[in-house]
């Protein structure tokens, strides 16, 4: 049931359980979670020749010409030029919980009023960045 303590945490920890439940039944053992707005999250094993050191590099998500990066950040040095909340509970339509995809959508408004801003760190909180050149 959502709740206004809900935050992004929460959420991607009921999809980790669920993921380590499911793996149970199934006896399939998994290395990640893929986690993509509007799909299903898929659980992967890597080969055995993949790199420990390469195991945690990934693709950043490019989202209305934005990078948004998820509870991970750019290698690149960058400046933050603003931080804020993020809401996941909708109190005018009596405490509907916001969407995944929802959020997003509202920091990537945020995001397109400011030039200065090319990327979002998106987690607990939002922080909007430009990259030092």
């Amino acid at each position: 049931m959502p709740s206004e303590r809900m935050t992004l945490n929460t959420i991607i920890d009921a999809g980790v359980q669920a993921a380590v439940y499911e793996s149970g039944l199934q006896q399939r053992p998994f290395d990640a979670i893929i986690i993509q707005a509007g799909s299903r999250d898929q659980a992967i094993k890597f080969r055995d020749n993949v790199p420990q050191a390469d195991r945690a590099l990934a693709t950043v998500s490019k989202n209305q010409g934005k990078l948004v990066f998820l509870f991970c950040e750019p290698v690149t040095d960058y400046t933050v030029v603003k931080t804020e909340g993020i809401s996941w509970y909708n109190h005018a339509f009596g405490g509907a919980f916001y969407t995944f995809a929802k959020v997003q959508e509202n920091l990537l408004k945020t995001a397109k009023k400011d030039d200065r801003i090319e990327a979002i760190l998106f987690g607990e909180t939002a922080s909007y960045i430009s990259f030092k050149k």
